[in-house]
């Protein structure tokens, strides 16, 4: 029986290409390995990459696009108390109740990236160790 595990570094990659097309935790979860084997010089690195290390990463990008979303919805908000002080009727509002349900939906996602961001890895790991020997 044909073994058809990838063996070399860029089967590796390749496999988790295809792997992670689909969902958008997937997705987010590609992204972020290919930033961080760009950003830890190359596969060799990452594959021995300290979990905490990636932790890092996913906190960080997530605590800027949650202040960016925020600070997005504050202006918004004073938007619309400025055009209220001013008596002009609006047809718009912002969408709370969306706005948390879709921030939640987002975090939610986050973190079921990060579960298959390091599932990969480990599957990764174990080629790139079964290989090795």
């Amino acid at each position: 029986m044909e073994d058809k595990a990838p063996k070399t570094q860029e089967e590796i990659v390749v496999w988790m290409m295809q792997y992670l097309e689909g969902t958008q935790p997937e997705l987010t979860a590609r992204g972020f390995i290919m930033q961080d084997m760009h950003d830890h010089g190359g596969f060799d690195n990452w594959i021995d990459l300290n979990p905490a290390v990636i932790i890092d990463s996913f906190y960080e990008t997530t605590s800027e696009v949650s202040k960016t979303l925020m600070d997005d919805l504050q202006t918004a908000i004073n938007q619309e108390d400025d055009l209220d002080q001013l008596g002009i009727d609006q047809s718009m509002r912002v969408d709370l109740k969306g706005l948390i349900a879709a921030l939640r939906s987002g975090m939610l996602d986050i973190f079921k990236s990060m579960q298959i961001y390091f599932d990969v890895k480990r599957q990764a790991e174990t080629f790139y160790q079964n290989n090795e020997l």
